[in-house]
């Protein structure tokens, strides 16, 4: 797709070319998005604490999970 990319976001450009793609007839568009990696993505949990209690507890969830997963820890914590 980057081929004829533009170099910004453009959802309109996105759609044309998808069509494009999908127009050539090779693979149906199902087929071509059962290639893509699946992602497992929980809502944000949001618990009432105090300040101090806030960082303590992403602290030490921090230290839990990054024995075994990549987290990151900007503005909280998610683990990957």
């Amino acid at each position: 797709v980057a081929d004829d990319y533009f170099g910004f976001d453009d959802a309109l450009y996105d759609a044309c070319r998808l069509i494009e793609i999908l127009s050539r007839g090779e693979r149906s568009f199902s087929e071509r998005v059962a290639d893509f990696p699946v992602y497992v993505s929980t809502p944000e949990i949001r618990i009432e604490v105090t300040e101090e209690q806030k960082w303590e507890i992403v602290e030490r969830a921090v230290a839990h999970f990054r024995a075994s997963h990549d987290v990151i820890d900007v503005d909280g914590v998610r683990v990957l």
